[in-house]
């Protein structure tokens, strides 16, 4: 009986564990040949892909803002329906044990990062914990400002998997980063909109509480932003051009939705607009995925120019 219990007790941790982690996503990559095809261009010393310790290092620091966050606001999750059964809440998790916890996920999470993939991608991620944790978390009580902070820290993981899959931050980052930044603002304000009273009973200073008008303007203009942002994939050179015309659908319906939210206020728009957000996001990249435009293709095209500008020299020359 006494080892049944036993195991109880740790199936019981482990899950309160899981729960707290719960949501943490995983963002894969994909790697492409290197110019000369003999290796990929993210692959280390010993045929490894550099991108393979990308997954679990992310949920390691996922892990690591997870628990600060949770660690620095139990006496206000308290007060929320959404957030009160929260195992730190209920206690059955000690602040020091989550503290360790969350220590243990986030510095080996970057020396991962740092070491197996590379510099760049562990310096993203270092700095996104810092984000998250030290301005983010605090801010939720100071200022409306922490949902555009908030973004941004959503918005890094996906640049993270690029520099991991090309070791460099270029337009494609940034545009898969500007992409995720502006859909979650149609995302979270139309969530935030029907926790309004939740929020205001935790003492979160969010644009649905204290400034509703905005909220719904925001929500509207990052949905329109996305048709913007999509248009420009191609231009950069990263996909082809059927991207912004399959993805416009998603996005003029979306932007509906968030039209709705903003003329209507009401939950049922509010509704409607978070839950669409919820299936676009990866339809969205899963068609800007199959429109992409391969790295071997840029190369070849690059070398093209470049061996006919070569002979244009020659010919000019005596």
């Amino acid at each position: 009986a006494q080892e049944r219990r036993s195991v109880q007790d740790a199936r019981s941790i482990t899950a309160d564990y899981q729960s707290s982690i719960k949501g943490v996503c995983h963002f894969g990559c994909i790697s492409e040949p290197s110019k000369t095809g003999d290796e990929s261009r993210c692959r280390c010393r010993h045929g490894i892909p550099r991108v393979a310790p990308f997954p679990a290092s992310f949920h390691f620091g996922s892990s690591l803002s997870f628990f600060s966050l949770q660690f620095f606001e139990v006496p206000f999750d308290s007060n929320m329906n959404r957030t009160k059964n929260r195992p730190l809440v209920r206690g059955q998790i000690s602040p020091l044990l989550a503290v360790c916890f969350a220590a243990s996920c986030g510095v080996p999470g970057i020396a991962l990062l740092t070491m197996g993939v590379n510099p760049l991608t562990g310096a993203l991620g270092a700095f996104n914990i810092f984000l998250y944790t030290c301005c983010y978390t605090p801010m939720k009580r100071m200022s409306i400002a922490n949902t555009w902070v908030g973004a941004v820290v959503g918005a890094i993981p996906p640049v993270m998997g690029w520099t991991a899959a090309t070791g460099s931050l270029d337009a494609g980052a940034l545009l898969l980063g500007g992409i995720l930044y502006s859909w979650q603002f149609p995302h979270f304000n139309a969530l935030s909109w029907g926790l309004r009273e939740d929020y205001s009973r935790g003492g979160y200073c969010m644009m649905s509480v204290t400034h509703p008008a905005l909220c719904r303007r925001v929500a509207l203009r990052h949905c329109v932003a996305l048709i913007g942002l999509c248009t420009v994939a191609p231009i950069l050179d990263i996909t082809t051009w059927t991207f912004p015309i399959v993805s416009l659908p998603l996005n003029l319906y979306i932007s509906y939705l968030g039209f709705r939210f903003y003329r209507d206020a009401d939950r049922s728009s509010s509704r409607k607009l978070f839950f669409c957000s919820l299936w676009h996001l990866p339809l969205l990249l899963l068609v800007m995925f199959s429109c992409k435009k391969s790295l071997l293709e840029k190369e070849d095209k690059g070398d093209a120019l470049s061996g006919s500008h070569g002979r244009a020299m020659e010919i000019r020359l005596p």
